[in-house]
């Protein structure tokens, strides 16, 4: 019987922010002028504060019963670099189950303007009305925190196989910022440990795992018979981590567990992490 767990929470240092965010370009591109056309795809101003984005896609072909989206996003660092989320997705099947949180904060970037919000097919044109830089503020600050910079939101959009258009919204984020404390950050979870260690199935509780087993010899199944030790755990090693295996925004993290053994708390560890 399993007897040690561990309780896992990453925290961010988050800064009260005032965050500027404006709209700077928007290209939507036609790859099959038989299937698709852009009737409108422009950003407009009315004032200082009320800006917004607007794409009507005329469809000529109906109805849409299936939809691929490639989703990627690019932040500007000496040219456009990949930053973070690159993916791809079943418009139709999400549409049916909205069970997937990245694609579901992708979504509702533009659901509450847009006509896409029913299940395919769809027999009519695509629209998202009027966005506003307000909501697109709302999402990069108190939803999921953005770092500052410029980022390129780049999605082809594939029907029966096939590229049919290519859309490309380019964002300025600019952060005004004071500490505000650490805060939750994305993983909160609990894991039974002996049990991790005899299948290696959860790839959450892997990617943790991942950060310090090469250099620990909590490298085999239960019992343990002996000292637990992570020595001479690298910078380099994190840097990897938290960059190639599953890229982290800059910010000052603290990873926290607590390890308990039949059923008692017995050791707490703080690591903290600064990624610049």
């Amino acid at each position: 019987m399993s007897t040690v767990k561990f309780s896992f929470q990453v925290f961010l240092l988050i800064f009260f922010a005032f965050v500027l965010t404006k709209f700077t370009n928007l290209k939507c591109t036609s790859l099959d002028k038989q299937f698709v056309e852009f009737e409108s795809c422009y950003l407009k101003s009315i004032n200082r504060t009320y800006k917004f984005l607007t794409i009507k896609a005329k469809l000529l072909k109906l109805p849409l019963e299936n939809l691929t989206i490639h989703v990627e996003v690019l932040k500007r660092l000496n040219g456009y670099k990949p930053f973070l989320y690159n993916f791809k997705v079943d418009a139709c099947r999400f549409l049916s189950s909205q069970r997937n949180s990245v694609t579901q904060y992708f979504y509702d970037f533009f659901a509450s303007y847009s006509n896409m919000t029913h299940r395919c097919p769809y027999n009519h044109d695509l629209t998202v009305e009027k966005l506003p830089i307000s909501h697109m503020n709302h999402m990069v600050t108190n939803v999921l925190p953005v770092p500052e910079g410029n980022y390129l939101v780049h999605s082809v959009w594939t029907v029966n196989g096939k590229k049919r258009c290519d859309i490309k919204v380019y964002i300025h984020v600019e952060v005004l910022k004071r500490l505000n404390g650490y805060k939750p950050f994305l993983f909160n979870f609990t894991v039974d440990a002996c049990r991790f260690l005899s299948s290696h199935r959860n790839s959450v509780t892997q990617y943790f795992y991942d950060l310090f087993a090469p250099y620990s010899n909590m490298n085999h199944r239960c019992p343990y018979n002996h000292d637990l030790i992570v020595e001479k755990l690298p910078i380099s090693y994190i840097n990897h981590m938290v960059n190639n295996v599953l890229p982290f925004p800059e910010g000052n993290y603290l990873v926290h567990s607590v390890w308990t053994v039949y059923g008692k708390e017995r050791v707490d560890l703080k690591v903290y992490v600064a990624i610049n």
